[in-house]
């Protein structure tokens, strides 16, 4: 029986693939003029001291469950990255030189620094995916230009981030971003207004009001809005909408253009939520959205949308708390500027009426 502690790889001109797996003493690994190494597999390798390949001919690497003290990879050809455990000491070092390179991610690296991330990031002109997450000492950040997938998790410090040209972001996530100023977090977000498709945020603690203008979203997560209260959502494309961990949301507003191509029921209902503004033209299936969402609605505003009586009905029904209709540019039936409905017309087990007003 013996111990493998170190592995030196040079001048092996056949050698398309290399394995280890599970070597807790494992301390170096070299790995240069192996011209035709495609697959290298170092997985469940405790701590590395040392690491270095240079392979122009790599195409995938494997480190899963492996931390190293000092990275540095050199390949013409590798796409796909993915680091756990870098950069966890002060005294560690990290180089990475893969120019088409095409997704990073980079998880657990302590003291990874603004400049050696923005070194990394500088060479990888063909990047299309970023995913950084729980890098502490990070507090800048400039996302390099043609990154469709951006997704930042747990940087405490991160108060800087800018985007490069051109900018073509689709998929956005920030959460857990302690000293992201939401000033900041606007202005990034209207920067890549145009191409963003998918945002999943987390409410920055404390914010309690969250205002959303984002014109091509199709798809938003709204997660640990802890102390928010209000929250305007204008994003007229939206089809997926999920707001969760938000139990002092009292106010709402949506800017939607169809409201039945809304999807809402992976969502948790909305129990605090008193008062909700809508702007929709067209109110089909809003006492089944609203029943779900919205169970203890009291104040419902519609702007410029075209509503029945039949539909007044239904949104007294299906919604018991619900007291205040009021309508606001809509196209409707009232014959008179308001109109009360009985509590036992809405079948009702309270005595509380609805009101439908017409406000001009």
């Amino acid at each position: 029986m013996f111990l493998i502690c170190s592995i030196f790889i040079d001048n092996c001109s056949n050698l398309r693939r290399f394995t280890i797996e599970s070597c807790n003493r494992l301390s170096v690994c070299s790995f240069h003029r192996a011209p035709s190494l495609q697959i290298l597999v170092i997985k469940w390798c405790s701590m590395v001291k040392d690491f270095t390949a240079v392979l122009p001919s790599l195409q995938k690497l494997d480190v899963t469950g492996t931390n190293f003290a000092s990275f540095n990879l050199n390949s013409d050809f590798l796409e796909v990255l993915n680091l756990n455990g870098v950069c966890t000491q002060r005294d560690h070092k990290l180089f990475i030189r893969c120019p088409c390179l095409k997704e990073l991610s980079l998880t657990k690296c302590d003291m990874l620094t603004d400049t050696v991330l923005e070194g990394i990031l500088a060479q990888m002109i063909q990047l299309e995916s970023i995913t950084m997450s729980a890098c502490p000492s990070i507090s800048s950040l400039s996302v390099p230009g043609g990154v469709y997938t951006c997704s930042l998790t747990g940087h405490r410090r991160l108060k800087t981030l800018t985007l490069q040209l051109p900018i073509n972001i689709q998929h956005l996530v920030l959460n857990n971003l302690a000293k992201f100023d939401p000033t900041l977090r606007l202005d990034f977000l209207k920067q890549c207004e145009s191409s963003l498709k998918n945002l999943e945020v987390r409410a920055i603690p404390g914010e309690k009001e969250v205002i959303l203008d984002l014109r091509n979203l199709e798809s938003l997560t709204l997660d640990q809005g802890i102390h928010l209260g209000q929250l305007e959502i204008a994003c007229p494309k939206l089809k997926y909408l999920r707001i969760q961990g938000c139990p002092r949301l009292t106010s709402l507003t949506m800017h939607i253009d169809k409201l039945s191509h809304l999807q809402i029921f992976h969502s948790s209902p909305l129990l605090a939520l008193k008062c909700m503004s809508l702007y929709v033209n067209h109110v089909k299936h809003l006492a089944r959205v609203l029943t779900y969402y919205c169970p203890n609605l009291e104040t419902l505003h519609l702007h410029q949308s075209q509503i029945s009586t039949g539909e007044y009905q239904s949104l007294g029904k299906a919604i018991p708390k619900l007291s205040c209709i009021i309508l606001h540019d809509c196209i409707h039936d009232l014959s008179h500027q308001h109109v009360d409905i009985s509590a036992s017309d809405l079948e009702r087990n309270t005595t509380i009426p609805l009101r439908v007003i017409c406000s001009t």
